[in-house]
């Protein structure tokens, strides 16, 4: 391999760390001897004891440390050894001098410190890898948490991912474990988190986006941002009241309701992962907090996963096959959802997870760690020639620490039972917002006549009839002869209000289907909304105004409303299967 001059004693340390840790046939290959010789390697310490790999990492700068927090969430690369070492850098990295903070606020905010704010404390009360934070007050009082970013830090964070790129770039092309684990788009993704978490400004957003998210969960609050205090490198939130998880004693726990704290996060983050396409994709135990109040706090969200729909789908599918230990039928998914190589070997694929679902199962549904579980699945792939999505290992590496996290805050939590019991929810969750965000529009090419019906039977409406009469452009039907022409401004009517009724009528079917689970016939939500009135049965779940409001539309779509009884409140059965 032929060295950057400028980068030699990086690719020293590099090719140490990797000699002094078990990987000397790497050390050996990357090395050249015009450059360095890897026996020199041997001289130093070689004992490669966690706590050691610890101290190297914090002595290679701030990439380094960071690669270290990502890997202590990862145990299928690591014993369980290193990763106790590493969950010290999550916590305990050292911090940068007052004077350089003063000096960053300075250029960022355009102010003293004794300016912006009526108190600042010189100590930080967290220091990380890539800034610290610090508590403050603002002019009118409010208290405030300011994270600063490290001095310099974007500077050598670019010069590392580009020796990294250069060393996983050699390593695909020349080695078996290169080809195997693809290191130039591990960099490559790791390059995009850092820098994502390196812009303030963006985490804030993700503040603001997933504290919306989860409002309806009264037991989880994500501090907000104050943006006129944040810029890229400054970051001024909700000053938490609390304490880390971690630090949370024996009697503490006594105060706080620890099941029912750890079945809302949990819900919380499968709705983040499987509905919402955006959730906080770094809950350790350190970003964790549980307020004076009793309530969870999640903090620094500057690592953030996204999903499209379509990978939730695949998502979800693998996470209740896993949790059901339906070993092949997470083999399917996987497999669907995965880039295959010339040398993929299914039959290999099949036999390892399909031993691996049922050994975990074998310990106990209560046992499972279904993230533990998702991160050799997508080892195991690794190693059968099938590249896993990266969000298929995120979702694993989540899961893995809210186990973690669960447990803390009730050594009884089930893991597995509340992955089961909310992936129900999820699943009609999913299904309702599909249908009322794009269901009645998607539904128009395939259902046109239905909809131009209204609420109406067979040959009711002011649209076309089945039987023959006037189309909505006002030509002749099939069977019919040519009646007198509606005006475009009827016409511009008549869909204005149909797009008004269709509206009102898909808002109360949402709630109605989130308190009742949708039509009991088991119609499609969508063919149940434009396929025929509804005929009211007894029940209490459905109220009587809501019922009216649904069935009836106004009274301007030129057709005469159904008559309701407005005496109680009943679900629906439609009138097609009567």
């Amino acid at each position: 391999m032929k060295f950057s001059a400028t980068h030699l004693r990086r690719y020293r340390q590099i090719a140490g760390l990797l000699w002094k840790y078990g990987r000397s046939d790497i050390a050996q290959q990357m090395a050249v001897p015009d450059e360095f010789d890897p026996d020199e390697l041997k001289a130093g310490p070689s004992d490669g004891a966690p706590e050691q790999l610890v101290d190297d990492l914090e002595a290679m700068g701030p990439t380094y440390v960071k690669m270290g927090q990502v890997l202590a969430g990862r145990p299928d690369l690591l014993p369980r050894a290193y990763l106790t070492a590493l969950a010290r850098l999550q916590d305990k990295v050292k911090p940068f001098s007052y004077e350089e903070v003063e000096q960053i606020l300075l250029a960022e905010l355009g102010v003293r410190v004794s300016k912006a704010f009526s108190q600042f404390a010189t100590d930080p009360i967290a220091a990380a890898s890539l800034g610290q934070v610090h508590l403050a007050a603002l002019r009118d009082g409010r208290l405030v948490a300011v994270k600063v970013q490290r001095p310099d830090i974007r500077r050598q964070i670019a010069e590392d991912f580009e020796v990294l790129a250069e060393i996983a770039t050699f390593l695909d092309d020349h080695t078996e474990i290169g080809r195997r684990c693809r290191f130039s788009a591990i960099v490559a993704d790791f390059r995009t988190t850092i820098q994502q978490e390196l812009n303030y400004e963006r985490e804030a957003q993700n503040l603001i986006a997933v504290g919306k998210n989860l409002q309806e969960f009264k037991l989880i609050v994500v501090p907000q941002p104050v943006l006129d205090y944040s810029t890229r490198s400054v970051l001024t939130m909700d000053y938490i009241k609390g304490q880390k998880i971690t630090a949370i004693g024996s009697l503490g726990k006594q105060d706080i309701n620890g099941a029912r704290l750890a079945e809302e996060l949990f819900k919380a983050y499968l709705k983040q992962v499987l509905v919402d396409g955006l959730f906080h994709a770094d809950p350790h135990p350190g970003n964790v907090f549980i307020t004076d109040d009793g309530r969870i706090a999640l903090l620094d969200l500057g690592m953030v996963g996204h999903t499209g729909p379509v990978m939730q789908e695949h998502l979800l599918k693998v996470l209740i096959a896993v949790s059901n230990g339906k070993g092949d039928e997470a083999v399917e998914e996987v497999v669907r959802m995965s880039e295959k190589t010339d040398s993929f070997d299914l039959h290999g694929f099949r036999l390892q997870i399909s031993q691996l679902v049922a050994s975990s199962h074998d310990k106990g549904l209560k046992d499972l760690n279904v993230g533990r579980t998702l991160l050799d699945v997508s080892r195991h792939a690794r190693e059968c020639g099938l590249y896993v999505p990266s969000e298929l290992v995120l979702l694993g590496k989540t899961l893995l620490q809210l186990d973690e996290v669960g447990r803390i805050l009730d050594p009884e939590f089930d893991t597995n039972a509340s992955i089961r019991r909310n992936a129900i929810h999820i699943i009609s969750t999913r299904t309702l917002r599909d249908t009322t965000q794009g269901g009645v529009a998607n539904a128009k090419p395939d259902h046109g006549r239905d909809l131009e019906r209204g609420a109406g039977g067979e040959g009711e409406g002011t649209g076309r009839k089945d039987g023959g009469g006037w189309d909505r452009e006002g030509g002749k039907s099939s069977d019919q002869g040519n009646p007198p022409r509606r005006s475009h401004h009827w016409r511009g009517a008549h869909d204005e209000n149909l797009n008004a009724v269709d509206a009102l009528r898909v808002s109360r079917l949402r709630h109605a289907l989130l308190s009742r689970g949708g039509c009991r016939d088991g119609h499609p939500p969508l063919q149940h909304l434009c396929r025929g009135p509804c005929q009211p049965q007894t029940s209490g779940s459905l109220g009587t105004d809501m019922a009216q409001d649904v069935d009836e539309p106004p009274r301007n779509l030129h057709r005469e409303p159904r008559p309701h009884a407005r005496s109680r409140a009943r679900p629906w059965k439609c009138a097609k299967s009567s």
